[in-house]
């Protein structure tokens, strides 16, 4: 398919404004981690990453996952000891002034049977490719799903 100049510039604009979607793989997620305040995360050398490797995995002793930080970064999503939630970053967006991470949390409720609510302490922690600049979080607002009788 050949594009004309004016269709390239369309698609040029088009993709500046909504950002270039960035892979990752996910490196670590779960319900429980050892840090127990909300915390927001990017990593860029190995020093950081052993540190928060520690706080997280706490007494597990589990090592930390091996990252070339020449090539990659980390980051890290934590929403702290809490009601149970689920959270996941859903997309991360490479914009022209940086990356904006896009994620998903969302309170549990009570469990079927009727018992309370657990504690927890949700995470995710991925690696992407190494990009220079500002990296925002948002968070994606959903509504709560209320079960069908």
């Amino acid at each position: 398919m050949v594009m004309t100049r004016r269709a390239q510039s369309v698609l040029t604009a088009v993709t500046l404004l909504s950002g270039v979607l960035v892979p990752f793989t996910v490196v670590d997620t779960g319900r429980t981690s050892g840090i127990r305040e909300p915390t927001q995360v990017i990593i860029r050398d190995a020093g950081a990453w052993t540190a928060l490797w520690r706080a997280h995995a706490g007494a597990t002793g589990r090592p930390a996952p091996a990252v070339d930080f020449t090539r990659d970064i980390v980051i890290g999503l934590f929403a702290g000891e809490s009601a149970a939630r689920t959270l996941a970053i859903s997309r991360i967006v490479h914009e022209p002034d940086g990356l904006v991470v896009w994620y998903v949390m969302r309170d549990a409720g009570p469990l079927p049977d009727g018992q309370g609510l657990t504690r927890a302490s949700p995470f995710q922690i991925v690696r992407l490719a190494r990009l220079a600049g500002p990296v925002r979080f948002l968070r994606v607002k959903t509504p709560p799903v209320v079960p069908q009788p």
